[in-house]
């Protein structure tokens, strides 16, 4: 509960997790359920287990940096642009990028890193709102995430029917995603979200691309 609060209200993720490690240790050390030498077994257990998806995130995020040296970002840039003439396309062009890239490595947090910086080129060419720009990679990298049959969440979800079910037959019933999916494609087309946008315009991204908030929204 302090996670999802703290989260909504804003506060700075590192202080976040931090907060809810030592939260978890305080309810763990308040029931009984570990003593200190566990609640540091506990921590480093946690620590091991995203060993090979930080690894995994240094060699792709090098790699997209070599590709970026090298020009490889400019020209899917010069590619996009092609395809994109208006704000609405550009948000559906990084929709469609993240969704590509996702199904293509099958890590979500992967293919954010190797996204990142095109997407901001292609929000600050076409006034894209850069939280809107954030917002649509996450969405739509989760979205893949979730109905990829080679994905870590529906092999895992296969493997505890204990052989019943295979992830090709699980994929269709991942109702959550696609919901998620039509409300994310709905609020390109439409006003739908952006109300607090127009309300709170980010005066960075107001600078860097010369609009006045009307003209962002």
């Amino acid at each position: 509960m302090f996670v999802l609060i703290a989260s909504i209200a804003g506060m700075n993720v590192f202080a976040v997790l931090t907060g809810g490690i030592v939260i978890a240790g305080l309810i763990g050390f308040g029931y009984g359920s570990f003593k200190g030498l566990d609640y540091v077994q506990q921590s480093y257990s946690g620590f091991t287990g995203m060993i090979d998806i930080f690894l995994l995130s240094m060699l792709t995020g090098g790699l997209a940096n070599l590709v970026t040296k090298g020009g490889g970002l400019d020209w899917i840039l010069h590619k996009i642009s092609k395809m994109i003439k208006s704000k609405k396309s550009a948000e559906l062009g990084i929709s469609t990028l993240i969704s590509l890239i996702n199904a293509s490595t099958a890590n979500n947090t992967v293919s954010i890193i190797i996204c990142g910086q095109l997407t901001k080129e292609v929000s600050k060419k076409y006034a894209v709102d850069s939280r809107k720009a954030a917002t649509l990679l996450q969405t739509f990298s989760c979205v893949i995430q979730g109905i990829i049959p080679y994905g870590a969440q529906l092999l895992i979800a296969g493997s505890l029917s204990a052989g019943l079910m295979s992830p090709f037959e699980i994929a269709p019933y991942v109702w959550y995603c696609y919901i998620l999916a039509i409300f994310a494609i709905v609020s390109i087309f439409t006003p739908f979200g952006t109300r607090y946008l127009r309300k709170n315009p980010q005066t960075d991204f107001e600078k860097e691309t010369d609009l006045s908030p009307k003209q962002i929204a």
